[in-house]
């Protein structure tokens, strides 16, 4: 048997993309006896220490002390995770240790280094640019601090140190090739990509009191400021004054929540949003919606917007990072420049009308989700990825 750990600071379950995707990892190779894989996170081993540590920092006042934060977070779930990875090497001896991050990748290359263990690392790329972007767009770090500048050292030492990287859309792929000067050999791209369910398994709209002559709207995601959800909030705001059918549902918790939820009850908007906040099988609720939409600033891949193509949605979005290797324009969906409310609101309201155009779009989400994003995509480029290592 060969064993292959999967690396990652977030617990094994949760609703985050990076969560989703080594889940559907686990669930590819299943019933392939030649593999046996299993998560590490912070938490495999010694809960009893780590538990009270994690909980010290539920105790600070984030929005005051957002540096403490997120320096305490990385810092001790690095320190767990790298204990807690040396027991399963010296337990399960791995071949392939997937690390999920830059600090898993990280713990995996200072023992590799230490022990002299002969397991390859595979990094597998999730992060939108940088982390150090990301925690800068939240407001944990400033971009002129020595901490930003740690995170990004941290992310050019893990990507040129391990031996392989994977990708999970073109843009990111091409981004750091560039950046961090990498050795293109050690690239590899493996969109990301969700199994294949039946209609079976998706919520009816009557589950969200929602009737068949509601113009349903729906977005999938984390509710911060790189999300940009408010601006489709602006969006229903100035639609429902001519489409009083229209709804849009949100799904996701996040710091914005309760600032989203303040606007909604302002504006009186109750009756046509609905802020779900987290699901954990988010994705079972898409078929309730008529049109997908997305209003990042920034994304790699985003799995909630492959999920969409395979619950046969039209999408609208902004055209940024690797959204259009999912959305194809005029195909299965449009894309807008970033932040054009003219444009987007155009696209809405051109969907709103066409009947056929939505029809089309469905089916063609449905056609570019099984020729890109099925399990048989991934099966065959991970297999590939394993018998070339081996």
């Amino acid at each position: 048997m060969n064993n292959i750990l999967i690396t990652t600071i977030l617990r094994e379950k949760g609703t985050t993309g990076v969560q989703t995707h080594f889940n559907e990892l686990f669930n590819l190779y299943l019933d392939d006896h030649r593999f046996k894989l299993d998560a590490v996170t912070p938490f495999s081993h010694f809960k009893f220490i780590s538990f009270p540590i994690f909980g010290i920092r539920k105790l600070l006042p984030e929005k005051k002390f957002k540096f403490i934060s997120i320096f305490w977070y990385r810092y001790w779930h690095y320190v767990f995770l790298f204990v807690s990875l040396l027991v399963e090497i010296l337990r399960k001896k791995p071949i392939i240790i997937n690390a999920q991050c830059p600090l898993s990748a990280k713990a995996a290359i200072t023992l590799k280094n230490f022990f002299n263990f002969k397991y390859k690392i595979f990094l597998t790329v999730h992060f939108n640019e940088s982390q150090a972007k990301e925690f800068s767009i939240l407001g944990y770090v400033s971009e002129n601090s020595f901490y930003f500048h740690k995170i990004k050292s941290l992310e050019k030492r893990v990507l040129n140190n391990s031996d392989r990287i994977i990708f999970v859309s073109k843009y990111m792929k091409k981004l750091l090739e560039k950046e961090h000067n990498l050795d293109v050999g050690k690239s590899v791209l493996i969109h990301n990509w969700v199994r294949k369910v039946s209609e079976e398994d998706y919520y009816k709209r009557y589950y969200l009191n929602l009737n068949d002559n509601d113009f349903v709207l729906m977005n999938v995601g984390t509710l911060e400021k790189r999300k940009n959800q408010i601006f489709l909030i602006y969006i229903l705001k100035d639609l429902k004054e001519h489409f009083s059918n229209i709804k849009l549902v949100l799904i996701g918790g996040g710091v914005c929540y309760a600032e989203y939820k303040k606007f909604i009850c302002n504006y009186s908007l109750n009756k046509n949003i609905l802020l779900l906040g987290n699901k954990k099988d988010a994705w079972r609720y898409l078929k309730v919606a008529d049109v997908y939409l997305c209003s990042s600033f920034s994304e790699n891949l985003p799995i909630s917007l492959i999920e969409a193509t395979r619950a046969s949605l039209p999408i609208i979005s902004f055209n940024v990072g690797g959204i259009s290797e999912i959305v194809f324009n005029n195909y299965n969906g449009y894309l807008c420049k970033k932040n054009d409310k003219v444009e987007f609101m155009s696209k809405l309201v051109s969907l709103v009308h066409d009947e056929n155009k939505r029809n089309f779009f469905a089916i063609n989400s449905f056609k570019v989700y099984k020729e890109y994003f099925s399990n048989e995509y991934a099966k065959k480029h991970f297999d590939e990825l394993f018998k070339v290592t081996f």
